[in-house]
């Protein structure tokens, strides 16, 4: 489900920060393999916490790097 994230695109563009929205990186996941990354509602799997764990870790630095 998605309804917050348009809002929390909009808003971040707005105010231009660093940060890391979970979601499309949790999507890529379940894409690539077809394995939600919860196990259920609200927590994550070992292999959730590992995806976006590696997504925290390099992304943001990409971002500052980028600008």
């Amino acid at each position: 489900m998605d309804e917050s994230q348009p809002n929390f695109e909009t808003h971040m563009t707005e105010i231009d920060p660093v940060y890391l929205g979970p979601l499309p990186h949790l999507r890529k996941k379940y894409r690539r393999d077809g394995v939600n990354a919860y196990r259920e509602r609200c927590h994550h799997r070992f292999d959730g916490h590992a995806h976006f764990a590696n997504a925290a870790a390099d992304s943001p630095l990409r971002k500052v790097i980028s600008r």
